[in-house]
């Protein structure tokens, strides 16, 4: 711990001595430095442990809210609702739930245009959930496609490359045989 006191000698009383003074100074600086760094440090722990427990408190508050929605969501979808024609005569009754996977299945099941549309004349090719999966199997197969073409693309080029030096090679070996039988048969004719 590390303390830096001042101490002001303004005045001395009749009876007292420098020393006292000083010594009286230096005490009362060495409690109000103490009690600062202790004040400091309290306050310092007590602003940690006030933020954990705000932070334990709304994370205690988020989870309560999140089951209550979760039950009340569940509690509702559970909920009896009747189903009427389009002129408000009941058809049947049945709970939340089953109604939204009825209409989720039912829109799935409708005939889609190949742009994914939903039409009911001539122009309807297929189902909206074969659409759906169609688009997204044909994406993903498009996507591997590329890089494979790539790599073909590659292949090919290197073979034909690979090739390439090989029959040049070849021809530039034959080139310079024939050149040297030919110069070795002038030769021998010249001499």
């Amino acid at each position: 711990m590390k303390l830096n006191i001042t101490v002001d000698i303004d005045w001395i009383e009749e009876d007292g001595s420098i020393d006292e003074e000083v010594k009286h100074q230096i005490i009362n600086g060495v409690r109000s430095s103490i009690s600062k760094q202790c004040l400091d440090k309290v306050e310092k722990e007590a602003s940690k442990k006030i933020d954990a427990a705000i932070d334990e408190a709304i994370s205690k508050a988020r989870s309560s809210i999140e089951s209550k929605a979760i039950a009340f969501a569940d509690d509702w979808l559970e909920n009896e609702v009747t189903v009427t024609d389009k002129w408000g005569d009941p058809k049947e009754s049945l709970n939340i739930r089953d109604l939204i996977k009825r209409t989720f299945d039912n829109t799935l099941e409708k005939m889609v245009d190949e742009r994914g549309a939903f039409s009911n004349n001539y122009n309807a090719k297929m189902t909206l959930i074969n659409y759906l999966t169609g688009q997204r199997v044909e994406e993903i197969v498009s996507e591997k496609m590329k890089g494979f073409s790539k790599d073909i693309d590659d292949q090919i080029t290197k073979a034909v490359n690979s090739g390439i030096r090989e029959n040049v090679a070849n021809k530039f070996a034959e080139m310079v045989v024939a050149t040297a039988k030919a110069n070795n048969q002038l030769e021998k004719l010249n001499a």
